[in-house]
Order: C-alpha cells, then sequence, then structure tokens
C-alpha cells in the first residue's frame, strides 16, 4: 500500500504532466495556424486534409477537444505517464513550427 504522502506525489506529478501535454498542444496549434497563415503547409496528412474540409480553427478545437477528452481520462485512470511520449514529440514538433515560422 502507498502512503498518503506517495500518492499525493504521484497525483501532483500527473497533472503537472497532464499541464504539460495541454500545453504543448496549444504551443503546436498556435504555431500550426501562424505557419499556415502565412503559407505553410501541414505536414500532418490528416490534420492538413481536417483542415481543408472544416477550416484551421475548427480543426484545433477538435485537436483541443480529442487533447483534453484523452488527458482527463489518462489521468482518471492514473496513466497520465503514457502522456510522456506524446507531449515530448509535440513540444519538438511545436519548436521545428517555430523555427518555419522564424526563418520564413
Amino acid at each position: 500500500m502507498q502512503s498518503t504522502t506517495a500518492v499525493a506525489s504521484l497525483r501532483s506529478a500527473n497533472v503537472l504532466l497532464v499541464a504539460a501535454f495541454i500545453a504543448v498542444n496549444i504551443a503546436d496549434a498556435l504555431t500550426t495556424w501562424v505557419a499556415v497563415g502565412r503559407g505553410h503547409v501541414e505536414g500532418n496528412p490528416f490534420m492538413a486534409a481536417l483542415m481543408g474540409s472544416t477550416g484551421v480553427e475548427a480543426t484545433m478545437l477538435m485537436k483541443f477537444a480529442v487533447a483534453a477528452a484523452v488527458a482527463g481520462l489518462l489521468l482518471r485512470r492514473d496513466r497520465a505517464k503514457l502522456l510522456i511520449v506524446p507531449t515530448v514529440l509535440l513540444g519538438l514538433i511545436a519548436v521545428n513550427n517555430a523555427v518555419v515560422i522564424a526563418l520564413g
């Protein structure tokens, strides 16, 4: 059995990870929105098709809804650690988007 302190610490770490996941989703969405607005092309074929059919703003809202639902579900089930890899990868994608924007 885990101590109360250990459970609270794990819960705090899970909440922090979910917050990081949401933050990189926001960074990815914002940098994608700016890049696409400047004439760059979305590299993810699924997202590009969705943007083409629903628009950038609607696609970003759907992305946030899915990300929040997944993060909430994993947090409730104490499985937030499954967000580590997607969080790192999405962070790298957001950095790449920022570099693309900066270089024009």
